[in-house]
Formats: structure tokens, C-alpha cells, sequence
């Protein structure tokens, strides 16, 4: 698939954000997010960096990231969505590669 292709399912600004981040050795908000599934991202062919700069508890890192940050808002509300926002982005994903 392309970027665009991508970008329009969703949740996929957020991880092609994210893989983009990660490729820059950045640990933003979406780059922990990709991080909490890249056996399963890969498995649906995207292409993840090297693991050397993630964190050992990504999914610790993603909260206390989104706790640290004032325009967050609620970290747990926030926490929550991004993962729903993933998870739609991988079903979308392999909806689509199933030929659906």
C-alpha cells in the first residue's frame, strides 16, 4: 500500500507519525504508540526501526508521557484513545490485506 493509502485508514496519520518519529530515533507520543504493537505491524508488512532507543515498558512510557504533558488532558482518557486509534489502524489494516 501507499503513504496515502495509509494515511487514509484510521488511526494512520498517527502511525505513519509515529514510524517516522522512531525512524529519527524520536520518542514522541505517536513513535510509543507504534511501539506498544510492532510484532503485529510488521507482520502487516510496515517496516519498523531498529528497537535500541525503545523503552523497556512502552506502554509506562507512553502513560507517563501523556501524564507529563498539560495539553494532554486526561492521561488515562488519552492513553485509552490512542490505543483504540491503533488497534483501528491494524484491523483496518488487515481487513484491507485480506482483500476486503
Amino acid at each position: 500500500m501507499t503513504q496515502d493509502e495509509l494515511r487514509a485508514l484510521p488511526g494512520g496519520a498517527l502511525v505513519l507519525q509515529g514510524l517516522a518519529d522512531l525512524g529519527r530515533g524520536e520518542l514522541s507520543t505517536a513513535a510509543l504508540v507504534v511501539c506498544l504493537a510492532p510484532t503485529r505491524l510488521a507482520g502487516l508488512g510496515l517496516r519498523l526501526p531498529e528497537r535500541a532507543t525503545w523503552p523497556a515498558d512502552r506502554e509506562r512510557a507512553l502513560y507517563e508521557a501523556l501524564a507529563g504533558d498539560p495539553k494532554t488532558g486526561d492521561a488515562y482518557y488519552r492513553y485509552n484513545a490512542l490505543k483504540r486509534e491503533l488497534d483501528s489502524f491494524m484491523n483496518a489494516l488487515e481487513h484491507r490485506r485480506a482483500g476486503g
